[in-house]
């Protein structure tokens, strides 16, 4: 009786492995007729059988068959929404298992431009403003290349349009691990962190990690040392400033350290030392264009201000006020023009600072230069 049952049983293997096999002839076969959807049903069963499953050639013919039903026009509408991911997920099973095999060329082939295809439906669904099965595809795609930075970019512009602030710091952090501007992502999450969440503890947090990494970094110095003012620290920021100056010896790091204190000092209402260090940082390097830049704005300013008292006088006063002060805000607008002109020499094409000289181009009675300045901005900006 023993022999009779060991007998049926291995009968009965035999057929279930044979059934099995047959199962995945029958897809293939069906599938090269161009009936999908039959050979749909006969490779899914084909897959979750134990024994056809441990078969290369199984998961090379669902990625065909998945791959198959997306393309198809016949087909297409019913496609599975994430056939696309599970042909994918096919096409990378059988490479694993086979890959030097007889259709590891096509499965790579195919399995790469899968990538693109999910990261293009999130693109659709972003375009539609379906945001979270777009944030959903570019996730599911960044799971099949978890090195490749082009699905996390998408990803955050999709957290960023839904709002979910903190899956779009968790994504900037996963690029920022991956070295793709890593400057950029930290000023963004610095952005989130301070101006939606309007937490400054988080936000310090970030600055004092990415100013590790970028110490020469005029924006993040700024941002930090505002920061610790706006938070009642405002000595702290400028001994860490003047500390940094202190230490340091290479003139054109020491010169933005100058031009950030200066423009703490300006935040901070507190013209002269402002003043003082925008000087200090011309001097340490002529070539820094924000230092020279700010002296000229600073200088301009003033002028500004003493010309526009004499344009709310009545005339008896102007007569005999007016005068002086113009003459006044005349040398204040010539004290900033080498400074203006300098900046414009490093930076030609600032158009900011074209319009400055401009201005004070017009103050002076300089026309032909100012009909110069103006065809310069002109120029630059049909460029």
């Amino acid at each position: 009786m023993k022999k009779v049952v060991l007998t049926l049983v291995a009968g009965l293997s035999m057929q279930v492995a044979f059934a099995q096999k047959a199962m995945l002839t029958s897809a293939i076969l069906d599938y090269r007729n161009g009936r999908l959807d039959k050979a749909k049903t006969e490779i899914d069963q084909a897959s979750t059988n134990e024994k056809s499953a441990a078969m290369p050639k199984t998961w090379f013919y669902k990625g065909e068959i998945y791959t198959g039903l997306m393309e198809s026009p016949v087909y297409k509408k019913n496609a599975p929404a994430d056939a696309s991911k599970i042909a994918y997920d096919a096409y990378d099973k059988y490479l694993k298992m086979e890959p030097n095999g007889e259709f590891s060329k096509t499965a790579t082939t195919k399995r790469d431009g899968l990538y693109g295809v999910i990261v293009n439906e999130g693109v659709a669904f972003y375009n539609d403003k379906m945001y979270d099965k777009a944030l959903e595809t570019y996730m599911t795609a960044a799971q099949m290349r978890p090195n490749d930075t082009t699905a996390y970019v998408y990803a955050v512009y999709a957290a960023e349009a839904k709002e979910d602030y903190p899956k779009a710091k968790e994504t900037y952090r996963k690029l920022i691990s991956l070295n793709h501007k890593p400057l950029a992502h930290y000023k963004r999450m610095i952005d989130i962190t301070q101006q939606v969440e309007k937490n400054n503890p988080e936000t310090l947090k970030i600055l004092e990690e990415a100013r590790a990494k970028f110490p020469n970094d005029k924006d993040l110095m700024v941002s930090e040392a505002s920061l610790l003012i706006s938070s009642g620290r405002g000595k702290e920021a400028i001994s860490k400033l003047d500390a940094a100056i202190a230490a340091e010896t290479d003139p054109k790091k020491k010169s933005n350290l100058y031009a950030v204190l200066g423009t703490l000092h300006d935040q901070n209402k507190s013209p002269e030392n402002a003043l003082a260090n925008y000087k200090k940082a011309v001097e340490a390097d002529p070539s820094n264009f924000d230092a020279q830049y700010n002296l000229g704005v600073y200088q301009f300013n003033k002028g500004a201000e003493i010309y526009n008292r004499t344009t709310k006088m009545d005339y008896a006063t102007y007569q005999k006020q007016g005068p002086k002060l113009e003459a006044q805000a005349k040398g204040m607008f010539q004290q900033a023009l080498p400074y203006f002109e300098a900046a414009h020499k490093l930076e030609p094409t600032d158009r900011a600072t074209m319009n400055s000289l401009s201005q004070i181009y017009m103050k002076l009675g300089r026309m032909a230069d100012v009909e110069k300045m103006n065809k310069k901005m002109d120029e630059t900006k049909k460029k």
